[in-house]
């Protein structure tokens, strides 16, 4: 009798695991993509190509990767390395018409076992574009994808040093930009128990960390949330940005509540001790 109540509580302990690893996995709910610089593709809303309308675009794989981090990494890991919950998509999905296809497949019907979703499909919630674009980036870090020689290829010995172009100053993103391409699949609904953006109160507890103090953590990653949301790329301007964002959105002052916890009476010292720096 002893033993049969051990194993039903292990089972049961199994299937609630089970579960929320479930849920984890398939409650995302597909995020827009600013798909601003790419070719449109004729009838996308009702059409789906065959094959990816982009393949090598730098611009495609630029979008991509930012869309990545945000509508798939919770699951396939950042910069597509599994942490185990979905497949490692740089050794799964294979290069070229096949891997295509596969792609194709999944975006437009999603995963579904048993009447489990363990992906949602985002066909009719995300564009298309938008869409291939994920497909470029993951091609290009793809385990199978061949080496870019011409980054690596010396220049030719009759080029005057003077015929380098100008490098171009990246431009940072706003808050509201990295807000909505990094930060809203979970901070808008909520999910893994992130604070939503209009969660004044939940906000106003972060604000005593301080901008400094919060754009550490968000450079680190704190509990659920990966590092940088899940985006590397993102510079410590541009987390600046998004924070103060946030707060602004919440209704919460960040610099009046950091300045209200920085003026809490301090202990009293001893006056018989000199005051030290």
């Amino acid at each position: 009798m002893q033993r049969m109540l051990v194993l039903t509580r292990i089972c049961g302990a199994l299937l609630l695991a089970t579960t929320l690893q479930v849920w984890a996995h398939g409650d995302v709910t597909p995020q827009p993509i600013d798909i601003t610089g790419l070719e449109p593709i004729k009838d996308s809303d009702t059409v789906w190509l065959e094959k990816n309308p982009y393949p090598g675009n730098e611009k495609a794989i630029e979008i991509g990767k930012h869309a990545y981090a945000q509508n798939c990494a919770r699951c396939h890991g950042i910069e597509a390395v599994s942490g185990g919950i979905a497949p490692d998509l740089r050794e799964k999905l294979p290069l070229g018409d096949e891997g295509d296809e596969i792609f194709k497949e999944r975006m437009v019907n999603g995963a579904i076992r048993n009447g489990v979703t363990y992906m949602p499909k985002f066909d009719g919630v995300v564009k298309q574009e938008g869409l291939w674009a994920i497909r470029s980036w993951l091609a290009s870090v793809s385990v199978d994808a061949p080496a870019t020689a011409t980054a690596t290829a010396a220049a030719p010995a009759s080029a005057p040093a003077a015929s380098a172009s100008p490098s171009v100053p990246t431009v940072a993103r706003t808050g509201e930009q990295v807000f909505n391409t990094v930060c809203t699949a979970c901070h808008t609904a909520g999910i893994l128990n992130a604070p939503k953006i209009d969660d004044k109160a939940a906000w106003a507890a972060r604000a005593a960390k301080g901008l400094q103090g919060l754009i550490a953590s968000s450079s680190t990653g704190l509990n659920q949330m990966p590092a940088k949301g899940g985006d590397p790329s993102l510079t410590e301007q541009e987390l600046s940005e998004a924070i103060t964002y946030i707060f602004g959105k919440a209704g919460v002052d960040l610099g009046k509540e950091t300045a209200t916890n920085a003026a809490a009476p301090a202990p009293a010292s001893d006056p018989a001790k000199p005051a030290t720096n």
